[in-house]
């Protein structure tokens, strides 16, 4: 009874991508890699193995993958404020929307539609620079699921929120935004 200990060819080719370093062997069965007593050297001392690959090729490919995300994203955030300046428009069109509609068409086109909009920009802010976004997103958003119904009051504390964002962004409020960032969501925050 022969045992075939081969490596299936896909585990040969995740060996190769990962470690290209390594020449590709032909797939042998293992006994054929231990050497026998004729492969001995001249002092009847077997030879060490060649050390295996080590991390680091794999840790240096995947150091190269993160710099040219983060490159990526880099280049994504010189258009996240257009990005997000088209979410705030669309916001304050939701909204005014909403102002000529009544009962649950109303609650539908806010809790749904508006919701929807600033979830997105609550999830783009921070990774584009901007956490105010994020911040000030994630209590309209929270806010939008907490209100029972959606009047006039309610729409007003919304567009409190639409605006926050708005200024954040024309004032280029990266990062916690200074004085004048933390003054703003300090505001919003207590609404």
């Amino acid at each position: 009874m022969t045992s075939n200990l081969e490596l299936p060819e896909m585990f040969q080719k995740i060996a190769q991508d990962n470690f290209p370093e390594t020449p590709a062997e032909p797939s042998r069965p293992l006994s054929s890699k231990i050497p026998t007593t004729t492969e001995a050297t001249a002092d009847s001392t077997v030879k060490s193995p060649e050390p295996k690959p080590t991390a680091q090729p794999l840790a240096s490919q995947m150091a190269n993958q993160l710099a040219q995300a983060n490159e990526a994203i880099a280049a994504l955030a010189k258009e996240y404020p257009i990005w997000a300046a088209r979410d705030i428009v669309k916001m304050n069109q939701t909204l005014q929307d909403a102002r000529s509609l009544a009962g649950e068409k109303r609650e539908n086109l806010i809790r749904k539609e508006l919701f929807k909009i600033a979830h997105n920009a609550k999830g783009q802010g921070a990774t584009f620079g901007y956490p105010l976004i994020t911040d000030i997103g994630e209590h309209l958003c929270r806010y939008i699921e907490r209100v029972p119904e959606i009047q006039a009051d309610e729409m007003a504390v919304i567009r409190e929120h639409i605006n926050a964002m708005d200024t954040v962004l024309k004032d280029k409020l990266t990062g916690d935004g200074g004085e004048t960032g933390q003054t703003l969501l300090n505001k919003v925050l207590n609404t």
